[in-house]
């Protein structure tokens, strides 16, 4: 399990603002569910913290890392993070050759 802090994060899509400045803190071991109407923005929301998508600004942290701080002009790539989740739809890492994105979340994997 991991420790997750969103500070302010905000996520625009041309005109469309999707995320609002969110600021969330999820303990070592807490669930959370994020609930709301389609195109509320809960996707993205994950997408930001896996690093999917780059937020307009904003901090995001995980474990004590920081992956993400607009301020400071840091944003880890995905392959980085190490972090997944399963995803509504199906997604590959492009930079990464079939093998290597089915064993992906194996540690020591090759």
């Amino acid at each position: 399990m991991a420790s997750v802090e969103l500070r302010e994060i905000r996520k625009s899509y041309a005109a469309l603002d999707v995320i609002h400045g969110i600021s969330l803190d999820i303990a070592d071991g807490e669930f959370i569910a994020l609930v709301g109407p389609s195109g509320a923005g809960k996707t993205t929301v994950l997408n930001a913290i896996a690093g999917l998508v780059t937020p307009v600004s904003g901090h995001i942290e995980v474990d004590g890392r920081c992956l993400f701080d607009s301020a400071q002009r840091i944003n880890l790539p995905v392959h980085k993070r190490h972090l997944g989740y399963v995803f509504q739809d199906a997604r590959l890492f492009p930079h990464l050759e079939v093998r290597r994105n089915l064993l992906y979340g194996r540690h020591g994997a090759s």
